[in-house]
């Protein structure tokens, strides 16, 4: 990254939550709107591969497990919901 990027960071990091996502989703739209929008096959397609690729990844023994429950407790801790 250039030094101006660190700096645009830096500067970014210091604006409260609430800027710092709205920065976010204007940055975001800006750069969806510079690459055309993907077809709903395309989009179902990408799903199809990234669901394959971690059930392979699975498969291989190279992801862990972790049963429905616990995953969802530890989702509702970090999210500090009940």
């Amino acid at each position: 990254m250039s030094r101006s990027v660190h700096e645009l960071e830096a500067a970014a990091l210091r604006l409260t939550a609430a800027e710092r996502a709205d920065l976010a989703q204007r940055l975001f739209a800006s750069v969806e709107d510079e690459q055309p929008p993907l077809s709903e096959a395309a989009v179902e397609q990408a799903w199809f591969d990234e669901a394959e690729r971690r059930y392979d990844s699975y498969l291989a023994g190279e992801a862990k497990s972790v049963p429905a429950a616990e995953a969802l407790a530890r989702i509702r801790a970090r999210l500090g919901v009940c």
